[in-house]
């Protein structure tokens, strides 16, 4: 009688199932990642009342020495020269959308003139939308 031998199988490794993986991995960065446009560390004047910022909004920031940062609320704030490239800006996102918001970050110990000129600039570029963000203040 003669015994036959078993064919040996090669071992592998799935190829499909680790292709799933990754991209579920994918999936979940993106959604978990935050989006920071404006990373500008200041600090903020004080104040009692609290809105959420609205999410997607243009984040103009302002720090003591009148230097101006600019983004659209997607991408890393950009520096810019004065507050007339500001109202450029603001003009070509009003004429895309709007209602789009801005967001004003201003530093507690800079000259108002700064913001003067940069609520200015909105106003003449028919911004509706305008906030000035605060550090808020707790009442005990």
């Amino acid at each position: 009688m003669r015994i036959s031998r078993s064919r040996t199988q090669e071992s592998g490794i799935p190829t499909a199932s680790m292709a799933d993986i990754a991209f579920l991995l994918i999936i979940f960065f993106m959604i978990t990642s935050i989006d920071q446009p404006d990373k500008t560390s200041l600090k903020l004047p004080k104040s009692f009342q609290r809105y959420d910022i609205p999410r997607g909004a243009a984040f103009i920031s302002v720090d003591a020495e009148g230097m101006v940062r600019f983004s659209a609320g997607k991408e890393p704030s950009q520096l810019v020269q004065d507050s007339e490239e500001i109202y450029y800006k603001a003009v070509q996102l009003v004429a895309f959308n709007p209602t789009y918001e801005f967001i004003i970050k201003a530093g507690k110990k800079m000259e108002y003139r700064y913001v003067d000129e940069l609520i200015d600039a909105l106003r003449r570029a028919n911004a509706t939308s305008v906030w000035l963000l605060t550090q808020q203040s707790t009442v005990d």
